[in-house]
């Protein structure tokens, strides 16, 4: 079953959402320029065996335009806030990956697993830029 849902933000503005699935949470995060159906084919298999989340962000897609300065970490806090999640797996794409990134730094806590690892995909240059210890 899919529920689609309208997100309030702390800036004012409003997501457009879906849930669906059972199981761990997923969110998946699109790029700049794209919106939530980004994820089309992933959310059907995805979903048969998590709680999927996915939603398009500020200006973006089914959400409204920003009508002053957003930001990005905090409207995927409102998501999650709004699901009832205290904690999630992000995947993004692009932008997606960038809000991913700076989420878990401000609120590492709220991921599975945090305390064990933080997976990263970057070319080696951003790997060693942003985590010099692992390059």
């Amino acid at each position: 079953m899919s529920t689609d849902s309208e997100v309030q933000t702390p800036d004012g503005g409003h997501l457009w959402a879906e849930r669906r699935g059972a199981g761990t949470p997923v969110v998946l995060l699109h790029g700049s320029g794209m919106d939530s159906r980004l994820w089309d084919a992933v959310v059907p298999e995805l979903s048969r065996h998590h709680d999927v989340i996915r939603y398009d962000a500020c200006g973006l897609g089914r959400s409204t335009p920003p009508e002053r300065t957003f930001d990005d970490v905090e409207d995927l806090r409102a998501v999650l806030d709004h699901f009832g999640l205290d904690r999630a797996a992000l995947v993004g794409l692009s932008m997606g990956g960038e809000t991913a990134l700076d989420f878990t730094l401000a609120h590492h806590h709220l991921l599975p697993d945090a305390d064990h690892y933080l997976p990263l995909r970057t070319p080696h240059h951003l790997t060693a830029l942003l985590l010099p210890h692992l390059a």
